[in-house]
Formats: structure tokens, sequence, C-alpha cells
């Protein structure tokens, strides 16, 4: 896939994605608090907030262009 832009305003009962080897540079997910799955290496991301992904415990966000990520609110993470 070559997707670059994603909405997932609505999609409030989202607990696995995998949007892996894309070209998405911007995603929201403050909608999706039930994500526990995440996959999204391979992108352009450049800035990801998921402090309200509580429930996250799977996480892949290798080869971005990330610098930080603040992932203080994310505890199922290991």
């Amino acid at each position: 896939c070559n997707l670059a832009n994603i909405g997932l305003m609505a999609n409030v009962h989202l607990t696995h994605l995998q949007l892996q080897n894309n070209h998405i540079k911007h995603i929201h997910l403050s909608m999706a608090k039930n994500i526990s799955t995440l996959y999204l290496s391979s992108n352009q991301l450049q800035t990801i907030d998921l402090r309200e992904n509580k429930l996250l415990t799977d996480l892949w966000l290798h080869e971005n262009q990330l610098t930080d990520i603040d992932l203080s609110n994310n505890a199922l993470l290991v």
C-alpha cells in the first residue's frame, strides 16, 4: 500500500491497527482509546501522540522520522 493519509476519528472501537510500509506522515489516534496493537513501522511519521492510548501493549514504530516520543501514559508497554 502507499497510504499517505488516513482518518481514524470515528473508529472508537479499534483495537488493532497495522499500517506499516506506507507513506504516512501524520496520524491522529486520540479517539482510538481501545487500541492495544499498533504497527506503524516504515512510514514517514515525524511525531505521534499516544497519550490517550493507555491500553497499548504492542507498538512498532521503527523506520520512521521520529526523534522523540512520550510513552509516560502507556504503562502496559513492556
